[in-house]
């Protein structure tokens, strides 16, 4: 993602939340309120650190703090 989509992306209030391990940044996903949803945007988990529980870490902790939290299980 380019620095001019990032800002897109913020100016259009998607709050983005990163998963980090001890080399750094491993993962980041986004969440945008539209109306009665709330979508989890731009879910990324870097190439090397698939399968070590980033992706689904940063999804649970989306899903907690939803106004609305389905059932994903």
């Amino acid at each position: 993602m380019t620095m001019d989509e990032i800002e897109r992306e913020t100016r259009d209030v998607v709050r983005f939340w990163s998963g980090r391990d001890d080399d750094g940044i491993a993962g980041v996903m986004g969440v945008q309120a539209r109306g009665d949803v709330e979508l989890i945007r731009h879910a990324y988990v870097s190439t090397l650190k698939r399968n070590d529980g980033i992706g689904a870490a940063l999804l649970l902790h989306l899903q907690a703090m939803t106004t609305v939290a389905a059932d994903l299980t």
